[in-house]
């Protein structure tokens, strides 16, 4: 269909090929019937087509965005950690710094990480269907090597993670013995298990993909 053309000079700018314009005559169509097309329905299945033709723009840039907005934020919020602010007017605004806030900016890490992982196996899905070209990056994580390196490098983070936690778990199970508790450790535990969850998303997915490179 439509897509045919696009998918030509994707598939040509990607292998470097010299792409030149040819004049032609345009004839009208005397045919008595209505066109085919749907202009909402035929255009959004272009668009698409040619999103999932790039997937580094649509998935690997808004994940990479969102993991360091997510990082930020959370590294903010854990400075301010037991502050207060005042406002011009003399409202307190700590409350946007608080645990439910800091708890709902991990999910832009977590998305952000489900996203660069979808433009990863997508890439790796295109180059298998041989419609996109293979690259560097993408060929060295297929490699097994590869693949074991991350499962033993997420493997000795999980370790270190649980560990953290416990030390998290301890601090909170104190400062609530003692009275004196402090949003800071909570945070920290918030923050450590979106880590553990990271950390599980990246295990699971080098099998995932190891799974249908065996196909």
């Amino acid at each position: 269909g439509m897509e045919f053309a696009s998918e030509m000079l994707i598939k040509a700018l990607k292998k470097g090929l010299a792409i030149r314009e040819i004049p032609i005559t345009l004839h009208p169509d005397l045919r008595d019937r209505k066109p085919h097309l749907k202009s909402f329905r035929d255009g959004w299945r272009h668009l698409r087509f040619i999103l999932l033709m790039s997937p580094l723009r649509l998935f690997f840039l808004p994940g990479l965005a969102s993991i360091l907005l997510g990082v930020i934020f959370s590294l903010v919020m854990l400075g301010a950690a037991g502050k207060s602010f005042a406002w011009k007017e003399g409202g307190d605004i700590s409350s946007l710094f608080g645990i439910t806030t800091f708890a709902c900016v991990q999910g832009l890490i977590i998305l952000g990480e489900v996203l660069v992982v979808f433009s990863f196996v997508s890439k790796m899905l295109l180059v298998q269907k041989k419609i996109d070209m293979p690259s560097p990056m993408v060929e060295k994580l297929r490699s097994r090597r590869a693949q074991n390196r991350i499962l033993l490098g997420c493997g000795a983070g999980l370790a270190l993670n649980l560990g953290l936690m416990g030390l998290i778990v301890k601090k909170l199970y104190d400062s609530y013995t003692l009275s004196r508790f402090t949003p800071l450790y909570t945070k920290l535990g918030i923050f450590n298990f979106t880590l553990f969850v990271s950390l599980m998303i990246l295990f699971f997915t080098v099998f995932f993909v190891a799974g249908f490179e065996e196909e």
